[in-house]
């Protein structure tokens, strides 16, 4: 009997086992052949494909990436693919921008740190805006107004050194000039002292530095130039200092390129053959690989930061920065060639670490001539300023302050002390 019980419950626990595994077998495939088949018809989808697409993209490579370091498109990938990494993803990651003037202030909370360019010893970061751009009107830079012949700048009644005249003639256009543009001629060459705006048809005083010690002749009117004053120069002017010591910047930096002239002129310098052919290959390595949305930059030598440069539209800022590379290009390359070419490994956290002591610094209100509104910094060791108008930046650029080497002192030997003589 219980034999026989024992075979009637294999003979029905066997088949009901066989035919589980079978459903199950089935459920299994089954699902899997219309998960694949359902995934194919999402993957046709246009939308998903470019989310795919960027997701892969921006797959995260470092740890700066969580701090701010924005993809950028590689040569030949649309810029619409563009990303970044929101500071406001963080909370301890951008610090709050209350103490800068409030226009300042909306600008850099939107900015985002893009990937960097590296040549030699020099490393550009370029910065966008979430939003982009919000500057009204139609704007040139001074080269642009030069070259039209809208801008027209002249000595002042006869000539004075630290101020020249400068005139929009325009109907309709504004015009910026930049800290640190060379203007060309006059009776001597001249950098500019602060960021100005002109409004169609004004005409101001614009205060001047002179780049050019040895000469007081010449025409009244000044020319255009395509020249800035290296970082050297133009950390001299915003700290503070005087004439003598820009004329003694621009000769020291003359003689360091070996491209002294009679007159002191800094222009020359910029011009001479060989520093021209080294600035030129920093433009071809460096310039077509910044993104046409770029608003503004970082620059480090090595994972040394040394300023920043910011615009409230990217036609401008794409125009000056030529200018901007032969500035920092001749104090962070030509003039330093011995040191070590920048590499990735932890220059990211100081670009980061920079741009976040930007924002702490502040700002407050500063006098311009012309239309726009002046900015001023400094503090935590940075030195700067920029202009707005009608509520938005137009620029604003810091330098990091070089600090002087200070030796130190020998200890007074104590008093009897008298150190051993050689043996006669």
């Amino acid at each position: 009997m219980g034999e026989a019980k024992g075979e009637l419950v294999r003979a029905e626990w066997v088949p009901e086992q066989k035919t589980s595994r079978r459903v199950l077998f089935t459920c299994l495939f089954g699902g899997a052949f219309l998960g694949v088949i359902g995934f194919g018809f999402l993957l046709a989808s246009e939308e998903l494909q470019n989310r795919t697409k960027k997701f892969f993209q921006r797959t995260p490579q470092n740890e700066a990436d969580e701090w701010g370091i924005i993809y950028t498109p590689r040569e030949g990938e649309s810029e619409e693919l563009l990303q970044w990494v929101s500071f406001q993803g963080h909370s301890s990651a951008r610090p709050p921008s209350d103490a800068h003037v409030p226009e300042l202030a909306r600008y850099l909370d939107q900015v985002q740190i893009g990937e960097p360019i590296f040549y030699r010893q020099l490393a550009v970061y370029p910065l966008f805006l979430e939003h982009g751009g919000r500057l009204e009107g139609r704007w040139w830079t001074l080269d642009e107004a030069m070259r039209r012949g809208v801008l027209v700048i002249t000595e002042k009644e006869g000539g004075s050194v630290p101020v020249v005249m400068v005139e929009n003639r325009s109907r309709d256009e504004y015009v910026f000039i930049m800290r640190g543009e060379i203007l060309s001629g006059g009776k001597q060459t001249r950098t500019v002292r602060e960021d100005v705006i002109l409004a169609p048809g004004q005409r101001v005083e614009l205060n001047v530095f002179c780049v050019e010690r040895g000469r007081w002749h010449g025409d009244e009117k000044f020319s255009g130039s395509s020249r800035m004053a290296p970082l050297a120069v133009q950390q001299r002017i915003v700290q503070g200092e005087g004439q003598s010591s820009v004329w003694e910047s621009v000769r020291g930096l003359a003689q360091k390129l070996q491209a002294a002239s009679p007159s002191e002129n800094l222009q020359m310098a910029l011009e001479a053959p060989h520093v021209r052919r080294d600035l030129d290959k920093v433009q071809k390595e460096i310039a077509p690989r910044i993104p046409a949305r770029t608003m503004g930059f970082l620059f480090l030598q090595g994972r040394r930061p040394v300023g920043a440069e910011m615009f409230g539209d990217a036609r401008i800022a794409q125009e000056l920065l030529p200018k901007l590379l032969d500035a920092y290009a001749v104090d962070c390359i030509l003039l330093e060639k011995d040191t070590p070419a920048a590499e990735r490994a932890g220059v990211d956290r100081e670009a980061i670490e920079f741009f976040k002591r930007i924002v702490r610094a502040g700002s407050h209100r500063a006098q311009t001539p012309g239309s726009g509104a002046g900015i001023r910094t400094d503090n935590l060791g940075l030195a700067g300023g920029g202009v707005s108008f009608g509520g938005t930046v137009v620029h604003y650029g810091v330098y990091v302050h070089r600090e002087p080497i200070i030796p130190m002192p020998y200890p007074k030997p104590m008093e009897g002390f008298r150190p051993n003589q050689p043996d006669e």
